[in-house]
């Protein structure tokens, strides 16, 4: 299986972040965020601060396999990108982690013949502006649950309210320094793994408070932590010692299996129809496409390399095999993937085949 490269974009701002929309029958739509650092208008002899300036793009693939460029919203920088993977009193919301310090709530509109696709609707300010929100995620179980960590080394556990109000019930400071991601473990919504740049994996239980295991296989910080949606028990850690590791949190002794891919792992996606196969967003080294066996070994199968800059971002579509035949006449083309990368600001569609 190989990618097939259909069309590329320019963000205009430096890329970092693409997630598919889950929702049918908007599966052909993805959100793509982007992050730059500006000089500010200071004219002052004072020191001259930088200005986190970022935008939101929706897309969606047209049945030509064309991109199409629904709306774009302006912001501060984006660090991540989350769907609410269930609809939220019947509205289909995403969260955003922004440069700010602050977590934003929006709404994806789908009705026809609104001046707007994408709508903010809620702001929360976890630090103030010289602490980043880095990563973030929804809890599968409680809904409207929130986790989000920071640059300073903490997580935030936020609830949104059927008012679409914002609230913080819990800040844990977890690690020593910037805490790059976090994620709810998907058997126990009390419980959350993060990783960080003290080279750490660590879980810990919010309802004691405490880390209740630490990992310290990676040799460098640990950037992403992806659980497999399939089975509850399996997720993928990557950092920047150039590895991806895959572990069962019912026996977390060892790894299950490792593979070094180089140039950094910067997000991890698995195959939303079967899981079989796990998409890296490989930074200094491209996109990987990578097979998780029988035995839970791992085996590169393909390739991304028109990224010319840090490859920071990569997801699946959601669509089955069935339903990617109404996009494409190639009967072997199997899945549709977007990736982005930072300097060269270039969001890339592709296919499998």
């Amino acid at each position: 299986m190989k990618f097939n490269l259909l069309q590329t974009y320019n963000t205009t701002y430096c890329a970092d972040s693409v997630e598919w929309c889950p929702f049918a029958p908007y599966q052909n739509y993805f959100l793509c965020g982007t992050y730059e650092l500006q000089a500010s208008d200071n004219t002052s002899n004072e020191k001259t601060d930088q200005v986190r300036l970022g935008q939101l793009h929706l897309f969606s693939v047209t049945q030509k396999l064309e991109l199409q460029l629904h709306d774009t919203v302006n912001s501060s920088g984006i660090l991540d990108i989350k769907w609410c993977p269930q609809t939220f009193k019947s509205e289909k919301v995403f969260a955003t982690a922004n440069a700010d310090g602050k977590i934003s709530i929006w709404k994806f509109i789908t009705k026809t013949g609104e001046s707007r696709n994408i709508s903010l609707i809620s702001t929360f300010e976890i630090n103030n502006a010289t602490i980043l929100s880095l990563s973030l995620d929804w809890s599968a179980s409680e809904i409207g649950s929130i986790c989000v960590s920071d640059s300073a080394g903490c997580v935030f556990i936020l609830q949104l309210s059927d008012q679409f109000e914002i609230t913080q019930k819990q800040k844990l400071k977890i690690h020593n320094y910037e805490a790059w991601i976090v994620t709810f473990d998907s058997n126990n919504s009390s419980v959350i793994l993060s990783g960080s740049d003290d080279c750490l994996l660590k879980i810990t239980d919010t309802n004691s408070n405490k880390v209740v295991k630490q990992l310290n296989d990676h040799k460098a910080g640990v950037t992403a932590i992806r659980f497999n949606h399939l089975n509850c028990h399996i997720f993928a850690s990557g950092s920047y010692d150039e590895t991806i590791k895959i572990w069962d949190t019912r026996n977390l002794k060892q790894t299950l299996s490792s593979l070094e891919i180089g140039g950094g792992v910067w997000r991890i996606k698995w195959d939303p129809q079967n899981a079989e196969s796990i998409l890296i967003a490989g930074m200094y080294s491209g996109i990987f496409l990578i097979n998780f066996n029988e035995d839970s070994t791992l085996q590169t199968m393909s390739t991304f390399k028109q990224h010319e800059s840090i490859a920071y971002g990569a997801d699946f579509c959601y669509f089955s095999s069935e339903e990617m035949k109404n996009y494409s006449s190639d009967t072997n083309a199997s899945k549709l993937i977007a990736t982005c990368s930072f300097y060269d600001k270039k969001l890339c569609l592709s296919f499998l085949k």
